[in-house]
């Protein structure tokens, strides 16, 4: 190796490409990455967050003011919202665990999958049991609603976990 092609001298080993010149390049490789950990991350606090603010706040409230019955009829038309954005979310996280090769991460997204896509399914069955003209729900609707529950409950825990994946910083074994 003659001196000008050493570490020292800043010549990289491929075709005389310099160490100065593949950090250029790298410089969108890195702020592409940045631009897409920043996209996963806000969509991940909407959905995560969204959800969390509304069961924390918003329902009790609207239940306290305008009674549980009138607040499910607002609650039928905000989780159509919600759920599109879990839709959202779920393909995010997918790109991710592929881009990552990460087969736990892709665990994680397939039981959230599976949790989607029964808030979709008992979200229908839900909304088919309301009279929207009476402003009524029939008696043993709440027994029903208790799976919806269970299940958002399941989404906000494994929001959690998910959020494992996303912090900056955090040292991830690849392949994992």
């Amino acid at each position: 190796m003659t001196p000008l092609q050493s570490p020292a001298a800043g010549i990289s080993p491929v075709a005389g490409e310099t160490a100065t010149d593949q950090r250029t390049r790298l410089i969108p490789v890195r702020l592409v990455l940045s631009i897409w950990n920043l996209v996963l991350l806000l969509a991940w606090a909407s959905w995560w967050g969204g959800l969390s603010f509304y069961a924390i706040a918003v329902v009790p409230i609207a239940t306290e003011q305008i009674g549980s019955t009138s607040q499910g009829f607002v609650t039928r038309e905000v989780t159509q919202w919600h759920n599109g954005l879990f839709v959202v979310v779920l393909g995010l996280l997918f790109a991710e665990a592929v881009r990552r090769r990460s087969v736990s991460l892709g665990c994680v997204i397939g039981l959230l999958f599976g949790v989607c896509l029964g808030l979709f399914l008992d979200h229908a069955y839900l909304s088919q049991q309301m009279d929207p003209v009476q402003r009524t729900v029939p008696e043993g609707f709440y027994a029903d609603h208790a799976l919806y529950l269970w299940l958002t409950a399941v989404e906000w825990f494994l929001g959690i976990v998910v959020l494992g994946w996303l912090v900056p910083g955090q040292s991830k074994p690849e392949g994992i």
